[in-house]
């Protein structure tokens, strides 16, 4: 009887485990804080700084996100930016290392998106994006937009190197959202069907 006790025991001790662990998810969101006004039918603007430049990767960038057949994303170009949600522009960017930067605001006010959800955000290119040593081959810059813009819409960065939002974006071949990027959105935003 007793075998069968610890046999019973050690059954449910493993079926607690598996009902208590945290879920593992190979994406990640900022404690799933999101766009206030979600990610269907949106806008994005591009200043005469990005725009001048950097057309092309932007567009292509945000197509990538737009041809995902089961997430809600989907933004186009707009020249007015008061309807904008995601608005890019070529600057250098904070630390002057990075090939951009994505930050988060509530009106005019910038806020961390751990804390709060936003209104819209700024994607900040530096000049060195066409660098090629720094910011990867021509292919690769809309695989860095799209990057940026799965932070405005709410996905942190990753340590899996097979997703678009790792961290060290610009020393990986991926050039597009993947499923576990996809699958964050997603979770923040609903499946499209």
């Amino acid at each position: 009887m007793r075998p069968i006790t610890a046999v019973l025991a050690g059954l449910l001790a493993m079926a607690m485990v598996g009902v208590l662990a945290p879920t593992a998810h190979a994406y990640a969101t900022f404690g799933g804080h999101k766009l206030t006004y979600g990610i269907n039918n949106q806008h994005y603007w591009l200043d005469t700084s990005a725009a001048n430049s950097h057309t092309a990767a932007i567009t292509d960038g945000v197509g990538l996100w737009n041809a995902t057949q089961d997430t809600w994303a989907w933004y186009t170009r707009t020249s007015t930016k008061s309807s904008s949600r995601l608005d890019f522009y070529r600057r250098s960017t904070e630390s002057g290392v990075y090939c951009a930067a994505t930050q988060m605001y509530v009106d005019t006010r910038a806020v961390d998106p751990r804390d709060t959800n936003w209104w819209w955000a700024k994607v900040t290119i530096d000049p060195a994006f066409h660098n090629t040593d720094s910011c990867g081959a021509i292919s690769h810059r809309k695989g860095i937009i799209a990057h940026e813009q799965g932070h405005a819409m709410g996905l942190a960065h990753t340590s899996n190197s097979g997703t678009l939002m790792y961290t060290g974006i610009s020393g990986t071949s991926v050039n597009a959202p993947t499923q576990d990027d996809r699958n964050g959105i997603i979770a923040l935003y609903g499946r499209r069907s």
